[in-house]
């Protein structure tokens, strides 16, 4: 079931499922999701995790800017907003900085988890061993698509930020 869900370089999971101890919590190491994570996840069909971290993200840039705002909108240079905006600056720096070290910790056991849920799913769906392979495949694999609006979503994002920011600063 886990090679037909997962498709496309099948064997290096598996080997690292299987090698692990348990792969649900500990699956080993993956320098792709470590480097482009946010690509890895929608090249992988994991929405919800990618889901998650651009709400991160997202809301990040949006604290930052509402303080910015705000401070904007008391005409003041009030130090206990710009405090605020320096706390939540570092603390999306520490962020940024680490989440490449979560995403190659966490990857391969983030898809096993993603993998085993789908199966389950679809197992509870669906009795016929041909339909069954059929939606297994086409739920799972790999999605060049998704990889490649990720980037045009990030560019987006990215675009629109410094527009914000510049916008906000004045520069």
């Amino acid at each position: 079931m886990l090679q037909l869900f997962v498709g496309s370089n099948r064997h290096y999971y598996l080997e690292k499922w299987h090698s692990a101890a348990s792969p649900q919590k500990r699956a080993g190491w993956n320098w792709v999701a470590f480097f482009v994570g946010p690509l890895w996840l929608a090249y992988r069909k994991m929405n919800r995790q990618l889901a998650i971290y651009y709400a991160v993200v997202i809301a990040g840039f949006i604290s930052v800017s509402l303080l910015r705002l705000i401070n904007l909108a008391i005409s003041s240079d009030s130090s206990a907003i710009w405090l605020m905006v320096g706390l939540i600056a570092v603390v999306l720096a520490v962020i940024t900085f680490i989440m490449p070290f979560i995403f190659g910790m966490d990857a391969n056991k983030w898809y096993y988890n993603h993998s085993q849920r789908h199966i389950r799913r679809l197992q509870s769906k669906s009795t016929d061993h041909q339909q069954l392979s059929f939606a297994l495949t086409r739920t799972g694999g790999t999605s060049f698509l998704a990889a490649f609006f990720i980037c045009i979503l990030s560019t987006v994002l990215l675009i629109v930020w410094f527009v914000f920011d510049t916008a906000i600063n004045g520069y």
